[in-house]
């Protein structure tokens, strides 16, 4: 069979601002059998070792096939879906290149990546994340150790890298690379450094190298809490974290990324604890913390409107890695043979739950305040000096404590000198015996006093010595280490200087174009002002011009309405002498109208008969003729007239 068989990995959706927005990677690992999971004889088998024992792989559960995994128990088979699936025979490589490369290299370009080992106890998850002694077997963490230094080297930006190594052990975060006693705690991280949470406390040791990480996880790996189960010899009894953070410095952006490796504890059911009470409560804080990640990975998965984080220290560290804002890949680890606890059955539950939730992954940039680094630098500066200050100040009372010492030295001898000649004053040429055994016996004692004393002022000196020594060797180590953070400071003050330096030099050039380009524009305005004030001179005059214009032409309005009001007045008509006119002019009318009649038909008869109008009078000639042409009579008085 094909070792390793591996889906096509899904298709990343990427929106604006290099959002990648996909679905957790969800891969399944099938350790291979080990000696002690086949029962050699009908007799109990014997203690465990590592990944466990006692199971028979005649019966095995699983079946690998190109893109799922079969499940099959009490003759029932199910198949789940995933996005790779890993037999026995699959090499360390195989997997790490199928699962964990894509994400590295999503890291080293500013995205959060997180990789997680998720199974039963000794199903192969340490085993999985960080391998055998060899190359060959070296697991994820190693392997990506070294494709991230790799990545240093190649890109265009610079990174750096440090390291945490964090434990949860019984819902207890512990740090495994400094002090225990120092109490951590998960924090929000302020949205204008890219949001998240972050590990408060906990050491963060930079790292140049590959070897350099290692050896600080294997020192971690030391602090461990560890085991022996029915299930395992060594088990794991925490939660592992390493957060691996990357610092990725362009010219024009700062981008701050982290690679979350996880080995979680193994479930594992009670019976496994043999009884003992320490490992049945290890076992219920693990079991409760897995079930926790599940209730999340089941409301992520169902997008429920509320995801319960806290309800442990796992889901609160992994919540932006469930949450969205990290590329996460989930390795299920299942043992082989017989499934008669579940454990592997629910394992692939738990990862089909988890290949459902959907992530939306983009580069953290870092909003630089560069007020806030000032003030910090500084700070750091200023209490660098203070301890500087100190370490001299106690230099100097050590020195006068030696001094003291010395001058202290100088008046025992003195003493010392004194006694001895005191003493030979007090010696006779010629003396009783018993009183020169008294006199060599003082002398004798005396010699002894003084020489202990000389010793232990000389042990005493010895020792403020050392301590002086010592001390002054430390406190200049500190302040050659403070010097040199200085200089380190001092050297990135001065980098930020000199480009607020450029961007005053080019704001100041932009404020003098700004003031020229004011300069003109104002000379212009002067100038529009002018033309408008001439212009505004000008229509006032073209206004009084036309006010008297109008004026005149008012008073000639006036003068014609008083001549046509005398007018009206000179021609006045009463009314009676109107309707007397109007009765006349209609009687007239009356009377034409007949003699009309008469003169059409005498006038046709006259045009038969050659006739003209010579003997018709001027009067009744123009009403013919305006009768002839359509027109209205002529007015009376021109009628009359005629």
């Amino acid at each position: 069979a094909d070792p390793i068989r591996a889906a096509p990995p899904r298709q990343a959706t990427m929106a604006q601002n290099d959002v990648v927005e996909e679905k957790i990677r969800t891969f399944v690992r099938q350790r291979p059998a080990l000696p002690d999971d086949v029962p050699q004889s009908t007799n109990p088998p014997p203690p465990p070792t590592f990944l466990g024992g006692g199971i028979d792989v005649e019966d095995d559960c699983l079946d690998v096939t190109e893109a799922s995994i079969c499940y099959t128990a009490n003759d029932q088979q199910r198949c789940y879906d995933v996005d790779g699936g890993f037999d026995g025979d699959s090499t360390q490589a195989e997997l790490y290149e199928a699962t964990a490369r894509s994400i590295v290299d999503a890291v080293g370009s500013g995205y959060n990546g997180t990789i997680l080992a998720y199974g039963q106890t000794g199903s192969g998850k340490t085993h999985t994340m960080r391998g055998g002694i060899s190359v060959a077997e070296a697991g994820i963490t190693p392997r990506a150790l070294l494709q991230l230094f790799e990545l240093q080297k190649q890109s265009g930006a610079t990174l750096t890298f440090s390291l945490s190594y964090v434990q949860i052990y019984c819902e207890r975060l512990s740090d495994l690379l400094g002090n225990d006693t120092d109490e951590l705690s998960i924090r929000d991280r302020p949205a204008h450094d890219g949001g998240g949470v972050y590990v408060r406390n906990a050491t963060r040791v930079p790292v140049t190298t590959p070897r350099q990480a290692l050896d600080l996880l294997a020192a971690g790996d030391s602090k461990r809490a560890t085991a022996s189960t029915l299930m395992n010899e060594f088990s794991s009894r925490s939660h592992a974290v390493a957060l691996l953070h990357v610092e990725r410095k362009t010219k024009d952006s700062l981008q701050r990324s982290t690679l979350t490796l996880v080995d979680l504890a193994g479930s594992e059911r009670h019976a496994a604890c043999a009884g003992r009470y320490k490992r049945l409560e290890e076992s219920r804080a693990i079991n409760l913390g897995l079930s926790a990640l599940g209730n999340c990975v089941s409301a992520l998965a169902e997008r429920r409107p509320h995801v319960p984080y806290r309800d442990s220290k796992l889901t609160r560290l992994l919540q932006a890695s469930l949450g969205g804002t990290a590329r996460t890949a989930l390795i299920a680890c299942c043992a082989p043979g017989g499934d008669s606890t579940g454990e592997t059955r629910s394992t692939l539950e738990f990862a089909m739950r988890a290949r459902k939730v959907v992530v939306r992954a983009a580069p953290r940039d870092v909003a630089v305040d560069y007020q806030s680094l000032y003030e910090e630098v500084k700070d750091s500066i200023d209490d660098y000096r203070t301890r500087e200050r100190r370490a001299l100040d106690e230099v100097e009372s050590l020195k006068d404590k030696e001094e003291a010492t010395q001058q202290r030295i100088l008046e025992l001898e003195r003493e010392n000198d004194a006694l001895k000649h005191a003493l030979q004053r007090q010696q006779r040429p010629v003396v009783e015996g018993d009183q020169v055994d008294v006199i060599e016996q003082l002398h004798a004692k005396f010699n002894d006093d003084t020489d202990e004393a000389e010793r232990r002022h000389a042990s005493e000196l010895r020792t403020a010595q050392a301590r002086a020594d010592a001390k002054i060797k430390a406190y200049r180590d500190a302040a050659e280490v403070s010097a040199r953070e200085c200089d380190a400071a001092e050297a990135a003050l001065t980098g930020e200087r000199e480009g607020h330096l450029a961007s005053l030099k080019e704001l100041r050039r932009v404020k003098a174009e700004f003031r020229e380009t004011e300069a003109r524009h104002a000379a212009r305005v002067s100038e529009l002002i002018e033309d408008v004030t001439a212009a505004k001179g000008e229509g006032e005059a073209k206004a009084r011009e036309a006010d008297q214009a109008a004026d005149a032409l008012l008073k000639r309005v006036e003068t014609l309405e008083v001549s046509r009001q005398e007018q009206l007045e000179t021609d006045y008509v009463s009314r009676d002498a109107v309707a007397e006119m109007e009765k006349l002019f209609r009687s007239t009318i009356d009377a034409l109208a007949a003699r009309l009649e008469d003169l059409e038909g005498k006038r046709v008869s006259d045009v038969a008969a050659g006739r003209t109008r010579g003997r018709v009078s001027a009067g009744a000639r123009a009403v013919l003729e305006s009768l002839d042409a359509g027109e209205d009579l002529p007015p009376l008085h021109e009628r009359v007239g005629g």
